[in-house]
């Protein structure tokens, strides 16, 4: 196998694991306490802001390089949302994968709602 070729081969093998996401199904609540201009620290980026498009992970799947994935949350409507902290116990059940920002759950269902199964994918 020529040097080109092996060098094709292994751009594909990059550019497909870079594209290939899995979706995962599991329930989302909103999230109230984490605000723009709160000074609530984050475990991923301390007080800096990260915007209102946020996300909290169960700490069942949080692990530091979890920090700074972004999301796309699907339930309708879809949204795209940054991670920035575990998602505590008393919020996050062990049915709960995700806390979504009240901006980022509003999007995509009334937050009435409460508790929305949904697909996700980082």
């Amino acid at each position: 196998m020529g040097i080109t070729t092996r060098l094709i081969f292994a751009l594909a093998i990059l550019v497909s694991l870079f594209y290939s996401t899995s979706s995962i199904t599991g329930y989302v609540v909103p999230y109230t306490r984490y605000l723009r201009n709160s000074p609530l620290a984050t475990k991923c980026y301390g007080r800096t802001d990260q915007g209102n498009m946020v996300a909290l992970l169960n700490e069942s799947f949080f692990y530091d390089d979890r920090c700074g994935l972004n999301a796309r949350v699907d339930a309708g409507g879809r949204v795209r949302v940054k991670i920035v902290d575990v998602c505590p116990p008393t919020l996050c059940d062990e049915n709960t994968n995700l806390a979504l920002s009240m901006e980022a759950f509003s999007q995509i269902a009334d937050p009435a709602a409460g508790k929305i199964f949904v697909d996700y994918a980082t």
